[in-house]
């Protein structure tokens, strides 16, 4: 399948990956500094993991919130959610504001196509 590399928007053919060969190769990349870091030492805070591999904390939010770096069970790098403040793992909004924004999004899709599809009010002329 081809697809576009994260880092640096390269197409290129992947199995399942979605960084490129050129990408993945450079060892001086931020990216897989901190992610060679977090397999050795899981559990870190992101400012060890800023502190051991020179990556600033900014940075390293900025890998999970684009879902470059996932976390199971820790909540020392973990972000916040955007709407309600929950702790999350990956993306910026947790799983159940996102469902609430789809309840709201179809709830106002239907009331409008109510809206629009009736004509509750409006008489057209007899001739």
């Amino acid at each position: 399948m081809l697809v576009n590399c994260i880092v640096c928007g390269r197409l290129f053919k992947s199995v399942d990956d979605n960084i490129c060969n050129r990408c993945t190769d450079d060892e001086d990349s931020p990216y897989v500094r901190v992610r060679e870091y977090l397999y050795q030492n899981s559990g870190a805070s992101a400012v060890e993991v800023s502190e051991a591999t020179g990556v600033s904390v900014s940075s390293i939010m900025k890998f999970i919130k684009d879902n470059r770096i996932t976390l199971v069970g820790e909540k020392s790098l973990l972000t916040r959610c955007n709407i309600c403040g929950e702790y999350i793992s990956q993306g910026s909004t947790c799983s159940s504001c996102l469902d609430k924004e789809k309840a709201k999004t179809t709830i106002l899709k239907n009331t409008s196509d109510f809206t629009r599809n009736s004509r509750f009010g409006n008489r057209s002329r007899r001739r």
